[in-house]
């Protein structure tokens, strides 16, 4: 074999093994600058989350011409891909900013004009702040403990930040709970192993009975001719004590 040859083969397989490495690149790698991908969408939305087809937050309506989202999140924003034809938002893309769940949202039109049906969609969430830990320490409390049940109170006098108190009774109104519970669940949590109620025990004796002493009342009376028409009504009211007439 001449020199040529030898030349000639050798340079092919340089050509074959430089096209061998540039094509080992992963397969799976997102190309950020492709508005069909996520990442896009979070470089133009920072502090987002972006997710594509994603049914734990929307879906493609059955004739496949609208996405609805679900769910209560904090929503950035929702692309809705259909068509190639730019608007000014990348090919084929209609880019719906702080949309609402249960709303029906369209891709663009199409190059005809016509409403295009959805390629794909893609969700951009923003990423809540941490939970605050609180841990909710035993209230001040006015309590008035007096004789039967319907008198009995409990009030709470303190207040603490993402901690809201309430008071219940038990069935016989001898037990009174405290019970806290985090005033806002997107921004507090309870701190683990948090002590959120506390029991006060009233007594349940019942009233000794009022000692009234009834006066004469006042009366109207007729005493006529016969007795069919006689009468007598008492004008009087005293409290604790009922009157009655009796012939």
């Amino acid at each position: 074999m001449n020199t040529k040859k030898l030349l000639a083969i050798g340079s092919a397989l340089l050509l074959v093994a430089g096209f061998v490495s540039i094509g080992a690149g992963p397969a799976n790698a997102e190309n950020a600058d492709n508005t069909n991908n996520t990442s896009y969408w979070e470089n133009v939305y920072p502090g987002s989350t972006c997710y594509k087809d994603d049914a734990k937050y929307g879906a493609v309506s059955s004739d496949g011409m609208t996405v609805t989202l679900s769910g209560s999140y904090d929503w950035t924003a929702l692309i809705v891909k259909g068509g190639a034809v730019d608007y000014g938002q990348g090919p084929g893309n209609k880019v719906y900013g702080s949309p609402v769940s249960g709303t029906p949202y369209s891709p663009p039109l199409n190059a005809g004009n016509q409403q295009a049906a959805v390629s794909h969609w893609i969700v951009c969430v923003g990423n809540p702040p941490p939970l605050i830990k609180v841990t909710p320490v035993k209230p001040e409390v006015t309590s008035h403990d007096v004789c039967g049940v319907a008198n009995d109170s409990l009030t709470v006098d303190s207040s603490m930040t993402g901690v809201v108190y309430t008071v219940s009774w038990n069935g016989d109104h001898s037990v009174a709970t405290v019970t806290a519970t985090v005033s806002d669940s997107s921004k507090y949590v309870f701190a683990e192993g948090a002590t959120t109620s506390w029991t006060y025990d009233f007594t349940n004796e019942a009233c000794p009975p009022t000692v009234v002493t009834p006066v004469k009342p006042e009366v109207t009376s007729h005493d006529v001719c016969g007795v069919a028409n006689d009468s007598l009504t008492v004008d009087s009211s005293m409290t604790g004590v009922v009157y009655t007439v009796s012939w």
